[in-house]
């Protein structure tokens, strides 16, 4: 099926076009809102700022896609292939992406607020200046991801797998990262205000100027960590693990340092929880 058919067949009220072959396909701009293309092949498809909201792309294979500003509020991508798929400024808000495949997509100023991408793999692929604002990403495979500048405020990344992610300057305020693996990420002036990080995984990770104001870090590992003038004000490091980690000039003041670890850290110039600097 050609885009001429298929737009004409749509045009005539037609919306199931479920397991086309419809590689390369040039819809760009299309109206397609409410269509179900599930289990289609739109590999290569550009489907740039076509209307694509409330459509079902379930188990579609969307590898290569062009989809730059496309609007896919609302659309069932469960399962679906995006990988190396282009979706920057894309409307996914409320969009369901549970179990995606999309390593090295791009998604730079896409909009994911409230969409669920639980269990999805995203890894190598681009979240920079991305709305991710009550999004789901539990269990997500994440490795090596650039989330610079993302909002993740209320974001729940319950044991996802973010290992070497690029988090500068994101905005995980309040977010949920219970579990969380983010060995080796780059933190560095990230807000993880008020974010639960209880059991979370932060060996090696750089969280230097970061905010973490009032989070629960209780048995987080942050072994090797570097945490230079970061802000650990009012933050709960019971039981957390703190070995090697350089906490120079960082402010612990009013932290909860009750059993926490703290073997061969540097200390230099940080505020302890009494208000002291250490020497």
């Amino acid at each position: 099926m050609n885009a001429a058919e298929l737009l004409k067949r749509y045009a005539e009220g037609e919306r199931d076009f479920r397991n086309q072959k419809l590689h390369g396909i040039r819809l760009a701009g299309a109206d397609l809102r409410d269509a179900s293309f599930r289990g289609a092949i739109l590999t290569d498809a550009d489907l740039s700022r076509a209307n694509l909201s409330n459509a079902v792309l379930r188990e579609t294979n969307l590898s290569g896609a062009m989809l730059g500003g496309a609007n896919l509020q609302s659309a069932i991508l469960i399962t679906a292939n995006l990988i190396s798929a282009n979706l920057i400024e894309a409307n996914l808000q409320g969009a369901g992406l549970r179990g995606v495949i999309s390593s090295e997509a791009n998604l730079h100023r896409a909009n994911l607020r409230q969409a669920n991408l639980g269990e999805s793999n995203f890894s190598g692929a681009n979240f920079d200046d991305a709305d991710l604002t009550d999004a789901v990403l539990n269990r997500a495979k994440l490795v090596e991801v650039s989330f610079v500048r993302t909002n993740l405020t209320n974001a729940n990344l319950t044991n996802a797998l973010m290992t070497g992610c690029n988090l500068q300057q994101a905005n995980l305020t309040n977010a949920i990262l219970t579990g969380v693996n983010l060995q080796d990420a780059n933190l560095r002036g990230a807000d993880l205000s008020h974010a639960n990080l209880v059991n979370a995984s932060l060996p090696k990770a750089d969280l230097s100027q970061a905010k973490l104001r009032g989070a629960n870090l209780s048995w987080a590992s942050l072994q090797n960590a570097l945490l230079v003038e970061a802000n650990f004000y009012r933050v709960n490091l019971h039981w957390a693990n703190l070995t090697r980690a350089d906490l120079t000039r960082a402010n612990l003041l009013n932290a909860n340092m009750g059993q926490l670890t703290i073997r061969d850290a540097i200390l230099t110039g940080a505020m302890m929880p009494d208000g002291t600097i250490h020497e």
